[in-house]
């Protein structure tokens, strides 16, 4: 199954000038705990998707109240 697929927006917004967020909502509260429960969302995870060092990744938050996940990256610049 894909994220695309449980989630209804997944959208990256500058959270800084240094950093990244994501953000993940849900509309059902049964596939925003699936996802939450899976384990899948890991530092490790995110490093590797975006190719940045595990210590890039800055944190992943699961939000209950709002079934939303929230996941800081630090930007990179050439």
């Amino acid at each position: 199954m894909k994220l695309m697929d449980l989630a209804t927006v997944v959208r990256s917004k500058n959270a800084s000038p240094f950093m990244t967020t994501l953000d993940l909502f849900f509309a059902e509260e049964e596939n925003y705990q699936l996802v939450k429960g899976s384990g899948v969302l890991t530092p490790e995870l995110i490093a590797s998707l975006h190719k940045l060092p595990v210590e890039d990744v800055v944190g992943i938050w699961f939000v209950d109240s709002c079934l939303g996940i929230k996941i800081s990256i630090l930007k990179h610049y050439p």
